[in-house]
């Protein structure tokens, strides 16, 4: 797991959540854990805890150290870090929601890496309790798709908004650059073939040149 260094929070955050998990140490995040009575219990307590605390630090870089170095507990770095990250502040809002509706995607960009970019946004959004529907993701992406995809984009204008969800329309433009890279693939399998067999046909003639004047 890559270390986080402040770029798509919410999906590291997950990533991190399932590690804790993973280990059995996630209840000491979200505070279910309880404190034993017996002093070795205790002891053993204060080691998961430990362990907890830095397998989290060990997944920052030293700039998002910065932000809870002073944090005693893995619980208190978790909810320092959301606060940084997560802040439901007017400025975080706009930040994120301007890059949402900013997004634009170039000829020979990845579509799937494109769609998982806005649907990180869109989580990010989400996390800080900005309400973002589903129509309004398949807009923005199909409205950051390049010129080449304006036949597709035509072809699902008169659709009803009711016959189409954002699974759908993810579904439909992957489904649309396969397409393309097929094509693609057949064009140059196409033109290998055409160059392969004049080559064939320059190679004839040559050979033929050859013997008429050897006859000569």
């Amino acid at each position: 797991m890559e270390k986080f260094d402040g770029g798509n929070f919410h999906l590291w955050k997950f990533k991190m959540r399932m590690m804790l998990s993973k280990h059995g140490l996630w209840k000491f995040v979200d505070g279910t854990v309880t404190l034993p009575n017996e002093e070795v219990t205790m002891a053993d307590y204060n080691e998961k805890e430990m362990k907890a605390f830095a397998l989290f630090c060990e997944h920052l870089t030293d700039a998002q150290l910065a932000h809870i170095q002073y944090c005693d507990n893995v619980k208190s770095a978790w909810e320092a870090l959301c606060g940084v990250h997560e802040a439901k502040t007017i400025g975080n809002k706009l930040c994120l929601r301007r890059k949402f509706v900013t997004v634009k995607m170039e000829k020979g960009d990845d579509m799937f890496v494109r769609i998982n970019t806005v649907k990180a946004l869109v989580d990010q959004l989400r996390s800080i309790e900005v309400n973002i529907m589903d129509e309004d993701v398949y807009m923005i992406l199909l409205m950051s798709l390049p010129p080449s995809f304006d036949n597709s984009v035509t072809s699902l204008e008169s659709m009803c908004t009711k016959d189409v969800d954002l699974q759908f329309i993810v579904a439909r433009l992957l489904h649309e650059v396969s397409k393309k890279k097929d094509c693609e693939s057949s064009k140059t399998t196409t033109l290998v073939n055409k160059t392969h067999k004049s080559n064939k046909s320059f190679v004839f003639i040559v050979r033929n040149l050859a013997t008429l004047c050897e006859i000569v």
